[in-house]
């Protein structure tokens, strides 16, 4: 999920369809905007190699701080909220853990600039998804793009179905029809292999992480 969708205003470009308004609303290049990303796995980090290839900034937030080759900076968890200042562009991509739910509160979303424009592809509840439907009604968010929701399903009638601004995707981001079951038992047998050879499995949890 990049970071041009909100860029180009499509959140708001959606709500004004949905009520039949013609709005114009104009995009800019991403080339020198900052965006931020937290949690910098295999999804994360693919997602800051993309942002720079368009010439943008890109700035990290991990469990562990350590340097990423597709980060000019990175921090640790503890410093995020000398980053989100900084962040014209917000991507979570972290895993649900006991410390990254709740991560994104209603004193951290206040801390963006205005006009940050944020995607969600972690999970609901690292965010506080009624903060972030209050700073766009107020005006303090430009857009978001949430893959993930609480609960889902995500009912009729909810919140974020109908919050300008807020465009919805029912979870499906990351799934391939055509590749994703192929490539899971791959993994498995990845891992059943390195197990009878002794080796290191490659996907292994780490219980003290949380993933």
């Amino acid at each position: 999920m990049s970071p041009l969708v909100p860029a180009s205003h499509m959140p708001r470009i959606a709500t004004a369809q949905r009520v039949e308004r013609w709005e114009p609303r104009f995009g800019s290049v991403l080339a020198g905007r900052t965006l931020c990303v937290i949690g910098l796995g295999a999804i994360g980090g693919a997602a800051a190699r993309h942002a720079r290839s368009f010439g943008m900034r890109v700035v990290g937030v991990s469990r562990s701080g350590a340097p990423h080759p597709d980060c000019e900076e990175v921090y640790p968890t503890d410093q995020l909220d000398a980053v989100l200042p900084q962040a014209e562009f917000l991507l979570l991509c972290c895993p649900l853990t006991p410390e990254t739910r709740g991560l994104l509160d209603r004193r951290r979303i206040s801390l963006l600039p205005r006009g940050a424009k944020v995607v969600n592809m972690a999970r609901g509840a690292v965010w506080d998804q009624e903060a972030a439907c209050d700073a766009l009604d107020a005006g303090h968010l430009e857009g978001c793009v949430t893959d993930v929701a609480v609960p889902e399903p995500l009912p009729p009638g909810h919140r974020l179905w109908r919050t300008p601004g807020m465009t919805v995707v029912p979870h499906v981001s990351s799934d391939d029809p055509a590749t994703y079951n192929v490539r899971t038992i791959d993994i498995l047998f990845e891992n059943l292999a390195a197990l009878r050879e002794g080796r290191p499995r490659p996907d292994r949890v780490d219980p003290t992480c949380g993933y």
